[in-house]
């Protein structure tokens, strides 16, 4: 049991910082991450940099959508987006545990940049040009 525990204590550890740059982040990210090499301060300044980007993405994306809607879309486009506020606040927050160290501040980061970029993906894709 002590094995398993300590297994999952060092992909915990590892794993985040081997999927950081993957996916539907900016290139940018993943040079940064790169030139991080795992020292966890300079994982976070890259995190913190690629959250303002995607939000910034996400808030391009709702503007350009809310534009495009009608007024009764226009009206349930924000209610739907405080809802995904909220629950990505207490979704992400779970991941973030006092205890769990730098890992849990990079798990919940990332939860946070992977929601930004799924929502944005999303709007972007319903924007009607």
């Amino acid at each position: 049991m002590k094995i398993l525990v300590f297994i999952i204590s060092v992909t915990a550890t590892i794993a985040p910082v081997s999927v950081l740059a993957a996916g539907d982040t900016s290139a940018q990210f993943a040079r940064c991450i790169e030139k991080a090499e795992a020292v966890d301060p300079k994982i976070l300044d890259c995190m913190s940099t690629e959250w303002e980007r995607q939000d910034k993405r996400l808030n391009e994306a709702y503007k350009k959508l809310f534009r495009s809607s009608s007024s009764s879309q226009k009206t349930r486009l924000q209610q739907v987006q405080r809802l995904w506020v909220k629950y990505t606040e207490a979704n992400c927050g779970f991941y973030y545990d006092p205890e769990g160290g730098t890992s849990a501040r990079q798990s919940a980061a990332q939860c946070a940049i992977d929601a930004r970029v799924a929502r944005a993906k999303e709007l972007e894709g319903l924007i009607k040009y």
